[in-house]
This record gives structure tokens, sequence and C-alpha cells, in this order.
């Protein structure tokens, strides 16, 4: 009589219930690490049965997953006649590196899976109805918006965040590793996570404060009404003008609300955050780093500063003269979009989203720069416009020193 073959046992674990055990899992992976092979003997037995079992439920005994869990356990080099023991802690380094590996790869093939819950959303910024949070596997569940000369506390977040969540999905354009994916077009991309991301970190800095790019992209997010959270560092709370201000904002220089970011930032992913010992280290380095940044200077309320009346007519009229080089530099664009000659976005999408600019009566900086991105064009068009120009960004230098 014919043997009957044994079917493969598949999966009977949704996704959401084998994510949280399998980045648990990694984390306690992360505790071996240093050690001796004898040291943990042991406990890499109970963790290795225990893994295997979580792969069969979430993935099924037939799967590419748990083939690949056991080809890592077997990673190493290995004799008939024995081994080493200096051998056999190259071999267990080894196969917690695949281990490492393998259950990286699991977790984000289960991140691409889980929708992202709609509701819920974490008490520092209830997110109204607006456009939808990414589900695409390509995009990024967090972005990080800052200034370039950030990018050392940029980095210390993008860590903190991997560490305390699990997370690789991160978009950090000045960071190697999380920066836009080569070709891009770099205005159009950015506009749409901007738009679509899960959760936006806007770095507030003395740096992003005076740079219109970091305002441009706040200003696009709240305009979508999805979920934001600023994260101040050397700048406080009554810096903070316009829409901004009536979001509740967090301190990177404070431990309580690094852990309060971490867990609302969870909440929105639907993802679990780790032991805090596991991230205890990036933690540090985040409070130190937002500890070196100096304060913005304090501003000098401008009734204290005696202005003559020759004084004030002049100021006046750079004024008038600014918002009219405006206009014309904003005219001059309108004709490129309507010719068609740059990508075909609307001139909406380039000046109603900097509700903070407008707010601050600060038009003139936020059209300096966007002057800027377009100058070869609208020389192009009018060869003339070139003082026009050069006067926007002198008022833009002096606005910024």
């Amino acid at each position: 009589m014919a043997r009957r073959a044994i079917t493969p046992k598949g999966p009977d674990w949704p996704p959401e219930k084998t994510l949280p055990f399998l980045q648990e899992q990694l984390q306690k992976l992360q505790e071996f690490k240093g050690k001796t092979f004898q040291e943990v003997d042991q406990a890499e037995s109970e963790w290795e049965q225990f893994t295997r079992s979580v792969i069969i439920h979430g993935f099924g005994e037939d799967s590419q997953n748990l083939s690949n869990f056991y080809m890592a356990r077997n990673a190493g080099i290995y004799n008939m006649m024995g081994i080493s023991d200096h051998q056999r802690q190259l071999n267990f380094e080894e196969r917690t590196s695949q281990f490492e590996s393998t259950l990286k790869s699991s977790i984000r093939e289960l991140e691409a899976t889980i929708s992202v819950p709609a509701s819920n959303p974490p008490a520092a910024s209830a997110r109204p109805s607006g456009t939808p949070i990414a589900s695409n596997s390509d995009q990024p569940l967090v972005l990080i918006s800052h200034s370039s000369k950030d990018v050392e506390l940029a980095s210390a977040l993008v860590e903190f965040l991997r560490a305390g969540l699990l997370i690789n999905r991160i978009r950090c354009s000045s960071v190697d590793g999380f920066r836009l994916p080569a070709g891009v077009r770099t205005d159009s991309q950015l506009r749409e996570e901007v738009n679509s991301t899960n959760v936006l970190i806007g770095l507030i800095t003395p740096n992003s404060l005076a740079s219109a790019y970091v305002m441009f992209e706040l200003g696009a997010r709240w305009g979508t009404g999805n979920f934001m959270i600023p994260l101040l560092a050397g700048v406080t709370t009554g810096e903070i003008h316009g829409p901004l201000s009536g979001l509740n904002a967090l301190c990177a220089n404070n431990d309580s609300q690094l852990h309060q970011l971490l867990t609302d930032v969870a909440k929105t992913l639907g993802v679990t955050v780790q032991n805090p010992a596991s991230y205890a280290n990036q933690l540090s380095v985040v409070r130190t780093r937002s500890a070196d940044i100096a304060p913005s200077m304090p501003v000098v309320a401008a009734e204290t500063i005696p202005v003559s009346a020759k004084e004030q007519r002049q100021r006046e009229i750079v004024e008038r003269k600014v918002q009219k080089l405006t206009k014309e530099a904003i005219n001059a664009l309108r004709i490129i979009l309507e010719n068609g000659r740059i990508h075909p976005i609307t001139l909406e999408e380039e000046l109603h989203l900097n509700p903070i600019a407008a707010q601050n009566a600060e038009v003139q900086c936020f059209a300096s720069g966007l002057v800027d991105r377009h100058a070869d064009r609208l020389l192009s068009v009018n060869p003339e416009f070139r003082e026009a120009l050069e006067f926007l960004f002198q008022e833009q230098t002096k606005n910024s020193s």
C-alpha cells in the first residue's frame, strides 16, 4: 500500500499576530552578540525552537521563510571529525548574523502586508481626515523633515526609531541608506512622500526655521491634515508660529518625551515599542546631539529699537518692492507652467501649501526659495528678470542673517 504523503502545514496566524513575536525574537537575538557560544547555549536552543514555531505559524512549513531559517541555523563550517572551540565561536557568530538577516526580511514582508489602521491616532495630535496614508511597501512609513545642517541629529533620530520600533522604511534625505531613490525627480518625489507617508516628524531647529524647503514641507503636510509630530531641538515652543503652534510639540532633549515619541509613532503604525533597554544608547545619542544644537538668537522686539521716519519710509519702499517682485516672479512662473515648459504641476501645488510663511508675513522668503528653484527657466522667459532675482536673493540673505 502506497504511503500517504504528508501535507505541509500552512500558516494559521494572521500577520498582525506574527509580527510582534518576530520583532520580540529579533530583539532577544541582539542579546547574544558579544557573548561566547557556551554562555548562550541553552538560551539559543530555546530561542531557535520558539522562533521556528512562530515562523511556521506565520508563514507555513513549506515557506521560503522557514527554509531561510534552516539555512541560517546551519551557517558556518563543520567537519565530521569535529571542530575546535574557535571554529564553534565563528559558527555561532555567523549563525547569529544569518538569523538576524532572516528575521529582518520576514518582518519587512509582514509590514508590507499589514494595512495601517486609520483610527486611534496618537494623543500628540489628532489626525483629521485627509489624504490616504501610505500602504505601498515602496513608500516610507516615517519621513523626517529636517535641515541638511542638522544631519547628525537626523541620523541619530533614524537609529533611535530603528532600534525602538524595528522599522527600516524611513525617509531622511540627508542620511545614507535613507535617501531618495537614485534618478527620481527630487521635488515631485518629496511632494508625494510628504503627503502620503504615515508619520512625518518635523525636526524643528534654528536651521530648519530658516529653511524655506523645510517650512514648505511642514506646510504641505499641515495642509493634508495627516499626522505629524514637531520635534524641537535648540528652539522653544514660543518660537513656533502659525499653524504649527497648534500642534503639541515634543523636545528632543527630554527622555520622557522621546519615549512618548516612540509610543505615538508606534500607535499610528500599528507596531510594538521595544524594551527601553534595547534603545537606551540611541536615545542618549539623540538627547546629546539635541543639546549640542545652539539655541536661536533672541529676537529684540521691534518697538524697542528707535526707527526714524526716514528709515521707516525706506523700509516700506523695500517691502513694496519685494511684494512687487514676488508677484512678477509668480506671474513668470505661471507663464512657464501654462506653456508646459516644466513638469506638469499646478501653481497652487507650489504656493498654497505654505501657510506657515503666509501666517508670519514671510512670503518674500518663501518666494525667494521658489524662484531660486526655477531661476534658469525664469531667465529664459525674460532675461531682464535677473535684477529681480538678485534683489530677492539679497533680501532672503538679509532675512536669514
